[in-house]
């Protein structure tokens, strides 16, 4: 992991996941990678009892202690991090690298509103599902922030359908419009690298899962 620091990536962008339910007692684990011609490598790995704002703070303040100067190709800072919508997490990165940008992974942000779309007691109807998530879509895939605020426009309007109106749907949509710079790629720019998701680290809490987790009873108790 210390080489990894030493990659040029590791200054420009890094993605950061957390899986719970390791264990019987719930710890976390986090894992952060930068990426690099072999896909990504880890710049930190830690676990935590829970996944909590001060859980994500010492966690983060033990791997630059353990860096010091060497961190993020001598920067200590990152430009920009891309994580999953975790307020906790966030909000404890704000305040370990306080000028580092926060990128929300697009897989993720599409598949909570896909969610929020199926749950029942949001009240719509299976038939006007796809319409609905291909308002979102057409925001989320905007080329500039005015063609992105026309779509949203166009979403809170209906424009286009005959579908009725969904007043939790309307208020959904303004609740996600408000922090649009997180997650909309018409905000985003080359300070991403080209990167909109975290799947890196999917994968690697994948792998983790399978090829360590799996063989731990305490683990397995929970998962089988």
């Amino acid at each position: 992991m210390k080489r990894a620091h030493s990659l040029k990536t590791s200054e420009e962008i890094i993605f950061v996941d957390s899986t719970s339910s390791c264990d019987a007692e719930n710890h976390a684990i986090t894992f952060m990678l930068t990426p690099c011609a072999a896909g990504a490598v880890p710049v930190g790995i830690f676990i935590t009892k829970g996944q909590t704002e001060e859980c994500y703070k010492q966690g983060f303040n033990l791997i630059m202690d353990i860096m010091k100067e060497s961190a993020c190709n001598g920067k200590e800072t990152p430009t920009t991090f891309i994580t999953d919508d975790s307020e906790a997490e966030i909000n404890a990165m704000k305040k370990i690298w306080p000028s580092s940008s926060n990128f929300l992974c697009i897989f993720h942000v599409g598949q909570a509103v896909w969610r929020w779309l199926w749950d029942s007691k949001n009240g719509i109807p299976n038939e006007n599902r796809r319409q609905l998530m291909s308002y979102f879509q057409s925001i989320l895939y905007a080329e500039s922030p005015a063609c992105a605020k026309e779509a949203y426009l166009n979403a809170i309007g209906y424009t286009g359908s005959c579908i009725p109106t969904y007043p939790l749907w309307n208020a959904y949509l303004i609740q996600i419009w408000n922090r649009k710079e997180l997650w909309c790629l018409a905000f985003r720019d080359e300070s991403v690298k080209g990167h909109n998701t975290n799947n890196f680290s999917e994968v690697a809490i994948r792998i983790f899962k399978d090829e360590v987790l799996s063989r731990v009873r305490e683990y397995n108790v929970i998962t089988f």
